[in-house]
């Protein structure tokens, strides 16, 4: 068996602060490197406070399991999480210059890989847990439309892949809408291709937003990355609202 520490304080508090730090030290290297000022730090705060909110929300949908443990693959989550909160703070800047310029894209790149990690470890080490799965998913879905809002600011993406960002969260707003009129809800089916269409959307995500490859070609990549995605949410859109 592996081992987990279950904490005094709640899962989602230790998993904020872990997350908090780790975006301290990223941003602090940042800082010695290029003088962003206050957008770049408003904007990363933004994105912390965010997150904190995202974290006890996984916490409550879990709460019927019981007090969760924080986990060296939670850990790892929290790493993820602080890679998007840096890179949200280049939304309001824009991109650097020099070798700056390459950094949003390694922070995207970085958490994408880790991404591959905490999931793997944690079956590996036998410590997965009801809050450790929901927060990968929503710090996947944070990834997604932090990296989108940022490819459009750039200038990589059009404008119309936030819908990339805003997919899953329209579709849980419209479940929820569906409920609230009495309308039928299906179980969402098992489906490995959902998780193979995330990591090719991150791909090319991560890809759009390296510096070196052309504005044009990385506009034509985007669009054609997401009809897939997007295709997919339409599939399973359809998978849970029939009658």
């Amino acid at each position: 068996m592996g081992h987990t520490t279950t904490w005094r304080r709640p899962v989602w508090a230790v998993t904020a602060v872990a997350t908090a730090s780790v975006t301290t030290l990223l941003t602090g290297v940042v800082a010695t490197r290029w003088d962003a000022g206050g957008p770049f730090l408003a904007a990363v705060g933004v994105a912390l406070v965010v997150e904190t909110v995202v974290f006890r929300r996984a916490n409550r949908r879990v709460s019927d399991r019981g007090p969760q443990p924080f986990t060296l693959p939670t850990l790892v989550t929290a790493v993820r999480g602080a890679a998007v909160a840096v890179l949200a703070g280049f939304v309001v800047p824009g991109r650097p210059g020099d070798l700056l310029a390459w950094l949003p894209a390694l922070l995207f790149a970085g958490e994408t890989l880790l991404d591959a990690v905490d999931g793997a470890l944690a079956r590996a080490t036998n410590t997965t847990s009801a809050f450790g799965a929901r927060l990968d998913t929503e710090t996947d879905a944070l990834a997604l439309l932090v990296g989108s809002v940022v490819a459009v600011r750039f200038g990589v993406a059009p404008v119309f892949y936030l819908a990339v960002g805003l997919a899953r969260y329209v579709f849980v707003a419209g479940l929820a809408v569906r409920r609230y009129r009495g309308n039928p809800v299906s179980d969402l089916p098992e489906r490995e291709s959902r998780r193979s269409l995330a990591a090719a959307q991150m791909l090319v995500l991560a890809l759009v937003l390296v510096p070196a490859l052309e504005p044009t070609l990385s506009r034509v990549l985007a669009t054609a990355g997401m009809v897939p995605f997007l295709l997919g949410f339409a599939r399973d859109w359809l998978l849970v609202t029939r009658g």
